[in-house]
């Protein structure tokens, strides 16, 4: 039965890797898993950015062995060019956590967002998980 978990496992994270950042990754292994506009921004004619290269999320060892996960949300701004500048952790499960959250989120691409169907900037909340159950990301 261990057996069959453990291929089970094997290739959701394989699949996900093939994938990229499918809804099948990020509801299985660790990685952005949500994007929101950030409080008090005007959605009106606004089109939220969406992850198009995910950066691969590199799990602290040391949280790793600690036993530690959740999920970390950083602010940042999405430009017209759909990089992130500007980020900010505003919520975290763990501090040890929160670098490698950033960075995930700084070295990810995104389409840009659109108001009206032009490119602009927009600052948006970005959820990072990290599970133990996905080994792939081990630092």
């Amino acid at each position: 039965m261990k057996t069959a978990s453990l291929l089970s496992a094997i290739l959701v994270v394989l699949i996900a890797a093939a994938c990229g950042s499918s809804d099948l990754a990020t509801r299985h292994i660790s990685g952005i898993v949500l994007i929101k506009p950030a409080p008090g921004v005007d959605t009106t004619g606004m089109t939220l950015p969406t992850v198009v290269r995910e950066s691969r999320l590199v799990y602290p060892r040391k949280s790793f062995e600690a036993g530690i996960e959740g999920e970390v949300e950083v602010k940042a701004l999405i430009n017209r060019y759909g990089q992130a500048d500007q980020t900010e952790v505003v919520s975290s499960a763990d501090l040890r956590l929160d670098e490698s959250a950033v960075n995930c989120v700084k070295r990810s691409g995104y389409s840009a967002p659109r108001r009206n169907g032009e490119p602009t900037s927009m600052s948006v909340v970005v959820t990072v998980r990290f599970l133990l159950s996905d080994p792939s990301n081990l630092k």
